[in-house]
């Protein structure tokens, strides 16, 4: 893949914008169904139990390899496909990296430059991920995604009492709407790779690190190192995380 050491948030080569279609997208699924369920027709229920079941499980899987299937080109279609999960890594890799070039790359990377910027998460980190990347620094890249993931959770996150807000793994949790969810993979499997991710160290048991793992790399006790793999993943995680908390299936009881 060729650097984009140029890499500017202003700069855009999307045509249109298909975060809003995939939102609507959802947003029109959710709505036809709970309509649905309301009309208390006993086999459409099932039928639809089974549905939020299957995208359940396929959001599990598809987690387990480390992959939020969802782009900002998906259409319906290519979004409704996801419920068909993978059988392994490689499979899981070959069709997620077969959709990714260079210009898919600045997409994501400008569409989460753009929702950054709304969020108002430090612009000067993300950039600096991508300078990374673009250098095959993927630890460093890493680190900082890890942290803008942990930002983007608590930014908006209300506080209780004197407590401190939620870093991502314990915050994902509460800002899920496990209702809305239901019908969405790239929520529960964005949802099932934090809690991997960010999975607690134990004191640094290396049993636990299986791959890629913020503790053990943010306190400089990792044996894994992270690849360009890897990182393609946190870019699309924290996309995925931001088209969530926009389109309010992640979300705070104050928001």
């Amino acid at each position: 893949m060729e650097k984009n050491n140029n890499f500017s948030p202003s700069q855009s080569l999307i045509t249109s914008d298909f975060s809003t279609k995939i939102e609507k997208s959802f947003e029109t699924i959710y709505q036809v169904i709970d309509n649905l369920q309301n009309q208390n027709w006993e086999k459409i229920c099932d039928t639809l139990s089974n549905f939020s079941e299957k995208v359940k499980t396929s959001a599990q899987v598809w987690a387990s390899y480390g992959w939020v299937p969802n782009l900002p080109e998906y259409n319906l279609i290519d979004s409704l496909k996801t419920i068909n999960a993978p059988i392994s890594q490689r499979e899981a890799d070959d069709i997620m990296m077969s959709k990714i070039d260079d210009r898919v790359l600045f997409s994501l990377f400008d569409k989460i430059a753009d929702y950054n910027t709304q969020a108002g998460l430090n612009s000067n980190s993300f950039e600096e991920a991508v300078k990374c990347f673009d250098n095959k620094l993927y630890s460093a890249c890493s680190l900082l995604l890890f942290a803008m993931i942990d930002a983007r959770f608590l930014i908006g996150q209300p506080k209780v009492s004197k407590e401190n807000r939620n870093l991502a793994r314990p915050a994902v949790s509460k800002a899920i709407d496990e209702k809305k969810s239901k019908y969405a993979v790239i929520a529960f499997a964005s949802k099932t790779i934090i809690e991997q991710l960010f999975l607690k160290a134990n004191d640094f048991d290396y049993s636990i690190e299986k791959g890629l793992n913020r503790n053990f790399i943010s306190h400089g006790m990792n044996k894994y190192n992270p690849d360009n793999t890897d990182c393609i993943k946190l870019f699309i995680l924290l996309y995925n995380i931001d088209l969530l908390f926009h389109a309010n299936y992640f979300r705070w009881n104050n928001s």
